[in-house]
């Protein structure tokens, strides 16, 4: 599996906020906002 470094992942939230013209700290909020990874209840397999 790949693995990227703290200062890769942070790297690449930083292009990924220049990319889509929008605040890194917007992306980081969003983040911490919605909770982990994982299935929604709305999700059917």
């Amino acid at each position: 599996s790949m693995k990227l470094t703290m200062e890769q992942y942070k790297a690449f939230l930083d292009e990924l906020a220049k990319a889509k013209k929008i605040e890194l700290s917007e992306i980081k909020t969003k983040m911490a906002n919605c909770g982990p990874p994982g299935l929604s209840s709305g999700t059917t397999v």
